[in-house]
C-alpha cells in the first residue's frame, strides 16, 4: 500500500511539472498574440481541464524533443564531456570518477548498462527507504529541469519575438523579461545534467553499498 501511494505521488509529482511547463510555453503565446486579458469567471471549468491537458501534452513533447537532440538527458547513463564534468565538481564539491570503472573492454558501455538495470531492481526491492527517499529527490529535481529548462527556452524565444514585434513602447520591459526567462532556462537546463551525474553516481553508490553489504535491507 505504501509503495502505491509513493507512486501515486510522484506520478502527481511529475505530472504536474509537465502541465506548468506547458502552461509558461501557452502563456507565453497568448502574450505574443495580446490574448492574456482574460477573465476566470469566463472560462468553464472543462476549459481548464482541457488547457491542463493539453499544457501537459505541451510540457511532455517539449522535454521529450529536447531529450531526442541532447539539449537535455533522460538517459540512465551517458559519457559526461568536461565542461560538465567541471559544472559537477564545483556544484556538489567533489571529484567525478566514472562510474563501475572495473568494467573495461570494448562491450564496457552495454555492460554498464546492463549493471544499472540490475541496480534498478536492487533499489526497487532491497534498499532503505531513506536512501530512497533521497534517489527520488534527485530524480525529482532532474525531471524538473529537463522539462522547466526546454519549456523556458521556448517561452524566452516567444517573449524575445514579443519583444521586437512591439517595438519601442515596451521594448525594455519585454526584452529584459525574455533575456531574463532564456537565462533562467540556461541554468535550469544546466542543473538537470548535473542532476543526471548525481544519478549515475547515486544509482552505483547503492549498487556498490548493497553488493558490499554496507547497508541494511528493509521489509
Amino acid at each position: 500500500m505504501n509503495e502505491l501511494v509513493k507512486a501515486l505521488k510522484n506520478f502527481v509529482v511529475r505530472d504536474i511539472i509537465y502541465i506548468i511547463g506547458g502552461s509558461s510555453v501557452i502563456v507565453s503565446f497568448l502574450y505574443l498574440f495580446n490574448k492574456t486579458d482574460i477573465h476566470g469567471k469566463e472560462i468553464h471549468t472543462a476549459i481548464y481541464i482541457l488547457i491542463a491537458g493539453l499544457a501537459y501534452i505541451i510540457g511532455y513533447c517539449i522535454q521529450d524533443t529536447a531529450s531526442w537532440i541532447h539539449i537535455v538527458t533522460t538517459a540512465s547513463f551517458f559519457k559526461p564531456w568536461r565542461s560538465l564534468i567541471w559544472f559537477y565538481e564545483r556544484f556538489l564539491h567533489r571529484k567525478w570518477k566514472p562510474i563501475f570503472s572495473d568494467i573495461e573492454g570494448e562491450d564496457r558501455r552495454n555492460k554498464i548498462l546492463e549493471r544499472l538495470d540490475q541496480a534498478e531492481l536492487i533499489i526497487q526491492e532491497k534498499v532503505s527507504l531513506d536512501n530512497k527517499t533521497e534517489r527520488e529527490r534527485i530524480i525529482s529535481l532532474m525531471h524538473m529541469g529537463t522539462t522547466m529548462g526546454p519549456c523556458s527556452f521556448v517561452s524566452g524565444i516567444l517573449l524575445l519575438i514579443k519583444a521586437f514585434v512591439d517595438g519601442n513602447c515596451t521594448f525594455r520591459f519585454n526584452i529584459t523579461l525574455a533575456v531574463s526567462v532564456l537565462i533562467i532556462s540556461g541554468l535550469m537546463i544546466v542543473l538537470a545534467w548535473i542532476k543526471a551525474l548525481e544519478l549515475m553516481k547515486n544509482t552505483e553508490g547503492l549498487y556498490n553499498s548493497y553488493k558490499n553489504h554496507r547497508f541494511r535491507e528493509y521489509d
